[in-house]
């Protein structure tokens, strides 16, 4: 008898060293990153836009647009080709007026896809640093997490392929003396390892995060609201997100709760395979929604 709750006990325990790995996924580090003006900043609004059209060659792109940012916020637009999103961009960054109204204390960082940042003859740690506010230690962090070891940061930029000059234009910008990101496509020729490393940094990152993307996964990990360009106007589909949201919760939930039930049974019958099958098809479920 002592011998088959023995037998018991360690099935069980396994079983719930499984649930457990499924629950805490790996992470990197996280990176504590200085903000300018953050608590001046908190709870405020950062920008404000009201009653804008946006145009391009006399052709009207966007029109009626009105949001509010707050500090902090990460949000994203989002659109069909040719919308209007990097035109929107441009405009919210260098018009000043009644229709487009950003904090006194915003400081800004634009990630642009021609790279303009970027010196090419100098190395990938010169220039990082050369604009950076963080210390050492943060600055090699950020570099490490983008996939560039050590042995990397002495290479000139002009040697690099076109997605690694992408990650240190990133890392440029992020790393810079802002509080707010403006990112135009951020993820073009990442690979998945990069963009799996860049939304993890812009889910940690305290400061403002205004983004342009076409990739839907990376949107949703990274933002907590969308705005969509839809015949010509600017519509929320933050209502969508939080619905999706709630999906997702409540059938994790349910996962879990089946979970433990077949951690029970299996205490029990551990040679069941049918059973067996079934905890292994629930765990890589959850797996998938975590």
């Amino acid at each position: 008898m002592s011998k088959k709750l023995h037998q018991v006990a360690k099935a069980t325990g396994s079983r719930m060293a499984q649930l457990e790995e499924v629950r805490r996924p790996k992470t990197a580090k996280p990176v504590q990153m200085m903000i300018p003006n953050a608590v001046k900043m908190a709870g405020n609004t950062l920008l404000t836009v009201t009653d804008l059209t946006v145009t391009q060659g006399g052709h009207q792109l966007v029109r009626n647009v009105s949001f509010k940012i707050k500090a902090g916020d990460h949000v994203a637009i989002t659109g069909p080709n040719k919308a209007g999103k990097t035109s929107l961009l441009t405009t919210l960054l260098h018009q000043d007026d009644d229709t487009v109204k950003w904090s006194p204390l915003a400081k800004l960082g634009y990630f642009q896809q021609n790279l303009s940042n970027l010196n090419l003859e100098g190395s990938i740690l010169a220039n990082v640093t050369s604009t950076s506010i963080q210390d050492d230690e943060t600055n090699r962090l950020i570099l490490a997490r983008l996939g560039f070891s050590a042995s990397d940061w002495d290479k000139p930029v002009t040697v690099l392929s076109g997605g690694e000059r992408v990650k240190v234009s990133l890392a440029k910008v992020i790393l810079s003396d802002v509080n707010g990101l403006i990112l135009d496509e951020p993820t073009n020729f990442l690979d998945i390892e990069a963009v799996t490393a860049l939304s993890e940094m812009l889910r940690e990152y305290k400061g403002t995060v205004i983004l342009v993307s076409h990739d839907r996964w990376f949107v949703r990990q990274v933002t907590a609201r969308q705005y969509h360009i839809r015949n010509q106007q600017l519509v929320t589909e933050q209502s969508d997100q939080q619905a999706r949201a709630t999906t997702y919760d409540a059938e994790k939930l349910q996962l879990e709760l089946k979970q433990t039930e077949l951690i029970n049974q299996l205490a029990v019958a551990p040679n069941d395979t049918a059973l067996e099958d079934e905890f292994q098809a629930v765990s890589r479920r959850l797996r998938e929604l975590s």
